[in-house]
This record gives C-alpha cells, sequence and structure tokens, in this order.
C-alpha cells in the first residue's frame, strides 16, 4: 500500500512543475472548499487578490478542479457560519493554477459574422493594445464572462458580462444561486472610431 502512494505520489510530482506547487491537493470535486493561504495567489495575481480580498468579510477559500484540460482554483468568500454551522457567501472568480495554462482564456473577444463596426474597432484594439487586450480577456476569463463594448467619444469600454453566483452549504450538493447578470469594465481603449 505504501509503495503504491509513493508511486502515484510521485507521478504527481513529475506531472506537476515548481510554478504549480499551489495546487499539490487539487481535487477532481470542487467541494469541500479548503480554506488557502493567499500569499502565492497574491505573488502571482495582486491586482485580482487585493480585489477579491476588499469585497469580502469573511473568509476567502478555494476549490481546485479541473475543466477542459485546464487546472483551475474557484474562490468564495464564506460569510461567518448561521445558527446550523452552515456557511453562506458569494463566488469571487477562478484563477489558474499554472502560470503556462493555455487554455484558461476560453473565451477571446469577437464580433458577430456581418458586424463590420465591431470588426473595424477589435481590429483596431488588437493592433494598437494587444498586450491590454490579453490583459482584459484574462480578467474576464476569471469572472467566466463575455466581452462586449460600449462606446464613448474617442473611445470604447470594454465591458465583461458574468453572472454573479451565490455559494450555500445547505446540504452535500453545496447548491448555488444566480443573483443576476453584471458587468464591469476590464479596459478603455482610444480609438479612432468609425462613423454610424
Amino acid at each position: 500500500m505504501t509503495l503504491i502512494f509513493l508511486l502515484l505520489f510521485g507521478l504527481l510530482f513529475v506531472e506537476t512543475p515548481p510554478s504549480e506547487t499551489i495546487a499539490t491537493d487539487v481535487r477532481k470535486n470542487a467541494y469541500p472548499s479548503d480554506r488557502v493561504d493567499l500569499e502565492p495567489w497574491r505573488d502571482r495575481f495582486p491586482d485580482i487578490i487585493s480585489e477579491w480580498e476588499s469585497q469580502c468579510n469573511g473568509t476567502i477559500e478555494a476549490m481546485y478542479y479541473t475543466e477542459a484540460s485546464s487546472k483551475k482554483a474557484s474562490f468564495v468568500c464564506w460569510e461567518s457560519t448561521d445558527e446550523n454551522g452552515l456557511r453562506s457567501g458569494p463566488w469571487l472568480g477562478v484563477l489558474p493554477v499554472s502560470d503556462r495554462d493555455p487554455h484558461f482564456v476560453r473565451e477571446t473577444w469577437t464580433c458577430s459574422e456581418g458586424n463590420d463596426r465591431c470588426q473595424g474597432i477589435l481590429s483596431q484594439v488588437r493592433s494598437r493594445y494587444p498586450d491590454e487586450l490579453e490583459a482584459a480577456e484574462f480578467r474576464c476569463a476569471t469572472r467566466k464572462g463575455t466581452l462586449f463594448f460600449e462606446e464613448g467619444e474617442g473611445y470604447i469600454d470594454l465591458r465583461c458580462g458574468f453572472f454573479g453566483t451565490y455559494l450555500s452549504e445547505y446540504d452535500e450538493e453545496n447548491n448555488y444561486e444566480s443573483f443576476g447578470s453584471a458587468s464591469v469594465s476590464v479596459g478603455r481603449f482610444q480609438l479612432d472610431l468609425p462613423e454610424n
């Protein structure tokens, strides 16, 4: 039994590069959640962790899971327990376990076929602001959202639309409910907007 455990541990160690040591306890299922040391995450994603900490008046915990060949950690802000010892709280977002995860950003900004205005704007953003666009797409992926834009005078506000989710520990299923759609700005780009 010990030999098998050591062999499996060795295989897991070989498969897991040093930058992925945060997730040595990645689970196949997302529940139960684990209290996590946020320092390694803060080192890699300081702005995101800082934002989540400012939004959370409880305890931030992570649930590790694999989706489409991508190991991820989903973060929840658990509020204080109720009289039955059960918790609930808002879902904060998700982050990739590996720095080199090519599957984390699954949806990049695209335009519907035939939408020439959107195509022209997207082309400008891609050519002028490639790094900023990549960062915006990553930021939106942390919310499992969809990118869209709103126009202003000489600029666009790139936004990420997503569903807010609230988790509850009221049974073994760890039920969740969506409390509506929301959007946040993930980038503002000065552009030469085509006329309508």
